[in-house]
């Protein structure tokens, strides 16, 4: 299978998500568990949100925002940055895992979906602005 086939369903995921975003507002869009996977009433010690970054060895990037596909939690980042990068953490110190690299698309493209594993962490359908 060549590689620009594999790429078309995460292209349509992208997409879609982009255009929900757009038309619903960006939390309708990518849903409003916070804490998918988790009982009831709990809530994880970490939570990666849009606006954080995650780290991979020799590499960090910023989630542009998380999304959802059926069951499985992605985050959405620069194709570019994540390219070449294969496990993913919350912490810069390699100890929090969150999850794997799912796609890349660079150069041509430039975006690139992460897909979480790590239950015990929260995946916010919200972006953070910073401090102030």
């Amino acid at each position: 299978m060549s590689p620009l086939r594999s790429e078309r369903p995460l292209r349509t995921v992208v997409r879609v998500v982009v255009v929900l975003a757009l038309l619903l507002g960006w939390s309708a869009a990518i849903g409003s568990a916070a804490h998918a996977g988790e009982p009831a009433g709990q809530q994880a010690a970490v939570a990666v949100r849009g606006g954080d970054t995650l780290y991979s060895t020799g590499t960090r990037c910023t989630v542009g925002f998380n999304a959802r596909s059926g069951s499985a939690l992605y985050a959405l980042v620069s194709g570019r940055c994540a390219q070449g990068a294969s496990t993913w953490y919350a912490d810069a110190a390699l100890t929090v895992g969150v999850g794997v690299t799912a796609g890349v698309s660079f150069p041509g493209n430039d975006y690139a979906s992460v897909r979480y594993t790590n239950t015990a962490v929260a995946y916010p359908g919200e972006v953070s602005e910073g401090g102030s």
